[in-house]
């Protein structure tokens, strides 16, 4: 914890630390027990006008009461406001997302990570690592997995980066890329001939033609390689 001292001015001349590990109490409380976070949290019910025994009301507080325990600490009022509500919306219509806090010195960039619980695989999970780590010019420095009841799977990640090395990003496109990483080879294809033909029919390629190439060339080549074979042969 860091506190700031002022001069007469309000001028920063210096700063108090308090340096030291949270307890396992801290991490497995609830955060209504514990002050600072219980704090944040009727601020944020305040705002979001949803009274905490209602349905919307304890969605939220379950988004809350789940949210990784160090981001609750760290993250300002604001972020975690605009990114509860996300995870609530995500709840009623499951899809990738993601959710970007920026350290204050530049010496990470946390990212929450949300996908289909279907989806989730270890190869999925390198390719988003490359895409982030690209995305902030960083190393995945920390990841953490939660899997539970609910459709969606969710990474926590910790890019490490250097403070005044961290590129311009755009979260929204960061976020189109990880759900593209998270389409699968079949979904690639579907895209293309639907592109290529219209949805009627592009539908009726991708019915015919899905199950038409094994899983040896699906590994090897990309959905847009057969295309023009499929095209040559539904035209003879």
């Amino acid at each position: 914890i860091g506190i700031r001292r002022l001069d007469s001015k309000g001028k920063v001349i210096g700063q108090y630390l308090f340096v030291g590990l949270l307890t396992a109490s801290a991490y497995h409380s609830s955060p209504r027990e514990i002050p600072v976070l219980r704090r944040k949290v009727l601020k944020i019910f305040e705002r979001a006008g949803m009274p905490p025994n209602s349905h919307d009301g304890k969605a939220l507080f379950n988004v809350l009461e789940t949210f990784p325990r160090d981001e609750l600490f760290q993250s300002s009022e604001e972020h975690l406001f605009l990114t509860s509500l996300g995870i609530m919306n995500l709840q009623q219509r499951p899809r990738v997302a993601l959710f970007v806090r920026r350290d204050e010195y530049e010496r990470f960039i946390s990212c929450l990570v949300y996908f289909p619980r279907a989806l989730f695989s270890t190869d999925l999970r390198r390719r988003v690592y490359d895409i982030l780590e690209e995305a902030f010019a960083g190393k995945v420095g920390a990841h953490y997995s939660q899997l539970g009841e609910m459709p969606l799977a969710r990474f926590h990640i910790i890019v490490r980066t250097k403070p005044g090395q961290v590129p311009l990003y755009d979260a929204d496109e960061i976020e189109a890329r990880l759900a593209d990483a998270a389409r699968t080879w079949s979904d690639h294809l579907q895209q293309i001939l639907v592109n290529a033909h219209g949805e009627e029919e592009g539908s009726m390629l991708y019915l015919r033609y899905r199950r038409a190439f094994r899983s040896d060339y699906r590994e090897r080549f990309g959905a847009e390689n057969p295309r023009s074979w499929m095209l040559r042969f539904h035209t003879q």
